[in-house]
């Protein structure tokens, strides 16, 4: 199996090749969803933004309160 880019001919990854938010199989060149143009680029940034700002919230320290 190809490459779903138009004019690439390289053969397209099994696992990581495969975009969960559009359905494609790339190359290892077009894999990320920067890469190929990916229709649902718009959701995986919101969705690793929410999970980011969830990891980034629960590790938050807080000073000790100095009495």
């Amino acid at each position: 199996m190809r490459c779903v880019i138009e004019k690439c001919c390289n053969k397209a990854v099994l696992i990581v090749g495969d975009c969960k938010y559009c359905g494609g199989q790339y190359c290892l060149i077009h894999r990320l969803p920067e890469s190929h143009h990916c229709t649902g680029l718009e959701t995986c940034r919101k969705v690793h933004f929410e999970r980011n700002c969830d990891k980034i919230m629960s590790e938050k320290i807080t000073p000790p309160i100095v009495r």
